[in-house]
């Protein structure tokens, strides 16, 4: 099974792409996410000799955050969905994460 998670807080975003056997990491540093967050997700699936198809989960962080950067990630997970509709979308809230691993 291959996972797609994506988090984004202040000017970071960090992608992990977990298969069967290996978890990649990249961290974004760039202010513009919007422009760069394409070319860095298709670097990781060609790193890893894959492709959108071969993705069965996609799974980010909703917020909190920055309006613009979570409305650009929806925006992204809607178009990746319209492509790919076998691919599963599961949109987290950072808080609520925190306060279940907090009972």
């Amino acid at each position: 099974m291959n996972k797609i998670y994506i988090y984004h807080f202040y000017n970071t975003t960090k992608i992990w792409l977990k298969t069967n056997n290996s978890l990649t990491e990249v961290e974004i540093k760039e202010q513009n996410i919007s422009v760069f967050f394409y070319k860095y997700l298709e670097d990781i699936l060609i790193k890893n000799k894959l492709s959108y198809s071969d993705i069965n989960e996609f799974i980010f962080i909703n917020g909190p955050g920055s309006f613009t950067s979570l409305r650009f990630f929806l925006t992204f997970a809607k178009a990746l969905f319209v492509s790919y509709p076998e691919i599963v979308f599961i949109p987290l809230n950072l808080l609520e994460i925190i306060g279940f691993a907090n009972e």
